[in-house]
């Protein structure tokens, strides 16, 4: 007798018809090969204990970390015509080379989205040392070879996020570390060539990411 008609019959009480189930579960463990894992899972059942999985601190670090990559990378496409893969390597590399105060994967990815409009190839319009890559570097004033910036997505981030932790802590704000971005630290100090709504187009880029 099937076992749906055994209870539709009401020939069992709960206690045989848990039996029952266990035996149904045991016979398709059999068929399957995974006897011990139905042994165990009736066991589980007949306690009423359900065990849980424990994560360790890294296995958590890293489920939020995938999140986190997850959430941003949305962003940016919604916004931006990239490939998906490219997307999640620019916001991995954000997230990579962020720093403990300033900057963050979010401040990173506004101005790469101002920079460059996530375009690892963008050069700048300037006539002397144009500025190339996701966040706009000028290889010689930072003392570097635009060849060594060439397709290196995480150099290009790296020393993005070191110019920006560097003016922070020279100038003590995050509007002026971001203005300075934009001018050049000694225009910045000298109150030349400013521009206000560069600041105002990050925040409202920053915006994006809930920040």
């Amino acid at each position: 007798m099937k076992i749906v008609e055994i209870i539709q019959n009401d020939q069992l009480d709960e206690i045989k018809l848990k039996h029952v189930l266990a035996g149904a579960a045991l016979v398709g463990a059999i068929a399957t090969g995974n006897v011990n894992d139905a042994s165990t899972q009736n066991k589980q059942q007949a306690s009423g204990k359900i065990t849980q999985v424990k994560l360790t601190p890294a296995q958590i670090k890293a489920q939020e970390e995938k999140q986190r990559v997850a959430e941003l990378t949305k962003t940016v496409l919604e916004k931006y015509r990239i490939s998906p893969k490219k997307a999640e390597e620019i916001v991995g590399l954000a997230i990579k080379h962020e720093k403990t105060v300033f900057p963050k994967a979010e401040d990173l990815l506004a101005i790469i989205g101002i920079e460059s409009s996530f375009d690892p190839n963008a050069i700048s319009n300037l006539k002397h040392d144009k500025a190339v890559g996701l966040t706009q570097i000028r290889p010689k004033v930072w003392g570097i070879h635009a060849a060594d910036l060439k397709d290196n997505l995480d150099k290009q981030v790296s020393l993005g996020a070191d110019i920006l932790d560097k003016y922070h802590r020279k100038l003590g704000s995050k509007d002026k570390a971001i203005h300075a971005y934009n001018v050049g630290l000694t225009n910045f100090r000298h109150s030349k060539g400013l521009n206000p709504g560069y600041v105002l187009k990050w925040k409202n880029e920053l915006e994006r990411y809930d920040i």
